[in-house]
């Protein structure tokens, strides 16, 4: 749908880059090259412009550092990604790998920082947040399924094997790296 329709354009038109010159959404479209804030006010231009529902979530790459939420700064939250509550898929705005669907495993199993942005009128926002933890993926939604049939011809001693896997989630896309 028009998700997947928006992240793929982006993905697949503009540069990520950190250090990006522009400051306006025009002059990053226009260029083609975005940094991590433009890109996140593009995301989110796009999916209110679309009446897209989201959740907006800011964590840190578990394996870099632990979230903290007793730690008075958020500063050290350096991964957005968001959540569709209609469809109940994640989005990581930066990872070219992935699209909507699941989430990259190391920003999920640790709290994380829900941004609620609070339109205030006359082109106002503000926000607000909640600590919490995002629903992690099932493990229907995240299996390997293998069946076998082994066949043995006495004969010969030799046996004949027809295997079936059927994979989804995570391990169907550690393949294809």
């Amino acid at each position: 749908g028009k998700i997947l329709a928006i992240e793929n354009y982006i993905k697949d038109n503009i540069i990520y880059s950190e250090g990006t010159r522009y400051s306006s959404i025009k002059e990053h479209l226009k260029n083609k090259e975005i940094g991590s804030n433009g890109l996140l006010r593009l995301y989110m231009y796009m999916f209110d412009h679309n009446n897209i529902k989201y959740q907006l979530w800011a964590t840190v790459n578990k394996t870099d550092k632990k979230f903290d939420e007793d730690f008075e700064s958020f500063n050290y939250l350096d991964d957005y990604y968001f959540y569709f509550p209609a469809i109940k898929k994640y989005m990581d705005m930066k990872n070219l790998g992935w699209r909507v669907g699941m989430p990259p495993s190391l920003l999920l199993g640790q709290k994380s920082l829900q941004v609620k942005i609070i339109d205030m009128g006359d082109g106002i926002s503000s926000s607000s947040y909640s600590i919490g933890m995002p629903d992690m993926p099932t493990c229907s939604e995240t299996n390997e399924k293998l069946s076998m049939e082994v066949t043995v011809n006495p004969a010969n001693n030799k046996a004949t094997v027809k295997m079936h896997a059927e994979e989804n989630g995570y391990q169907n896309y550690m393949r294809t790296i």
